[in-house]
């Protein structure tokens, strides 16, 4: 029961972090806290995170952001995809490897995220929004670190 509350706790401090405001001038280097968490958990216990899950996941993130429902949903299965075909290849990947693997994810992630958005014309056409995902990619060894602490202290699997 305590490892359901501390994954419901880790996504929420996501939440909570992807939620902060950032200045105007940073705004397209916000790191995908909320992919971030995903992507570990989805790498680190695969048999624990499915479909409905991540759906409800990214209906969520869709009331709280107040978009289109779906607009994070359809990314976060994509994302679920590419982790669920190949989490026991980058397992064994590097940290230096694996902050590549993190820029490509959560960089079709935001494509996907943008492309959905253009659809209902709230997005501009610049892809400065890929500046989010080499933040991420730079910030993942600090995000792995922490949560494989936690991980490994409250024995989840």
């Amino acid at each position: 029961m305590h490892q359901l509350i501390f994954l419901c706790v880790s996504f929420f401090l996501a939440l909570y972090l992807y939620l902060v405001p950032l200045p105007e001038s940073l705004a397209n280097f916000r790191p995908q806290w909320f992919v971030l968490t995903f992507i570990y958990w989805n790498i680190a216990i695969p048999h624990r995170i499915g479909v409905l899950l991540t759906v409800g996941l990214g209906l969520i993130l869709d009331i709280i952001e107040g978009s289109i429902l779906g607009r994070h949903a359809v990314p976060l299965l994509t994302v679920h995809l590419i982790c669920a075909v190949g989490y026991q290849r980058f397992r064994v990947f590097t940290n230096f490897q694996q902050c590549f693997l993190i820029f490509g994810v959560t960089g079709i992630y935001l494509v996907i995220f943008y492309w959905l958005g253009t659809f209902f014309n709230n997005t501009d056409k610049s892809l400065a929004f890929l500046g989010s995902a080499l933040s991420s990619a730079i910030i993942w060894p600090v995000v792995l670190f922490f949560l494989r602490f936690f991980r490994r202290k409250y024995k989840i699997k």
